[in-house]
């Protein structure tokens, strides 16, 4: 059976969803995504593991009171930079704390959570973190000579001859595979975060 879905998807946004909250679905898979996204970036900033899944707890806390009645207006700013917001706060939070029960100074590195180039970084791991997580998603849909055709064409940037000869195929095969793949991961990173363009491997 061929399970390769060449479709964008019609799933509602994820942002657009969470406004019911009764939609426990919804809400499960807001945490499965964007909790390890959260925390991850709590450990690039040297928080223990414990500390980062405490500072993730906090941010989801303060993410659910408030999608209730998100609305989304890229104009206005777009989601990703309100988490980063939300996140850079918590974890200065964190810091200041642990100062104040400690008696020790805030590093250099640690109160510069919120400067314009941590803001670059937050952009970079958050780009990064659910491209990943999209990819992981969809990979179960498409057939495996597909897949590897697409990583190979778009992820690794390989030359669409040379790709096209490994797996046996013409060089416009190998362009309709990874023209599909490429249009339901688009589908399916909008779904999760409505502001994440998916264009080219620059972006990585």
């Amino acid at each position: 059976m061929n399970r390769e879905v060449d479709a964008l998807t019609t799933n509602p946004s994820l942002l657009l969803r969470l406004r019911d909250v009764h939609d426990h679905q919804a809400w499960a898979l807001f945490v499965e995504v964007y909790g390890p996204l959260i925390i991850s970036y709590c450990q690039r900033k040297n928080l223990q593991d414990y500390d980062a899944a405490d500072v993730s707890q906090e941010v989801l806390k303060t993410l659910c009171k408030t999608l209730r009645v998100f609305e989304y207006q890229p104009d206005r700013g777009r989601f990703r930079n309100w988490l980063g917001k939300v996140t850079h706060r918590e974890i200065l939070h964190f810091w200041k704390l642990r100062q104040r029960n400690a008696s020790t100074e805030i590093t250099a590195e640690q109160d510069a959570c919120l400067s314009v180039e941590d803001s670059r970084n937050w952009d970079h791991h958050f780009h990064c973190e659910l491209l990943q997580t999209a990819m992981q998603r969809i990979r179960k849909e498409f057939e495996e000579e597909t897949w590897n055709i697409f990583v190979q064409l778009w992820f690794e940037d390989k030359a669409p001859s040379d790709v096209a000869a490994r797996f046996g195929t013409s060089i416009g095969s190998a362009y309709v595979a990874k023209s599909r793949v490429l249009k339901r991961l688009r589908g399916e990173v909008l779904m999760l975060s409505e502001d994440l363009p998916i264009r080219d491997r620059s972006q990585l």
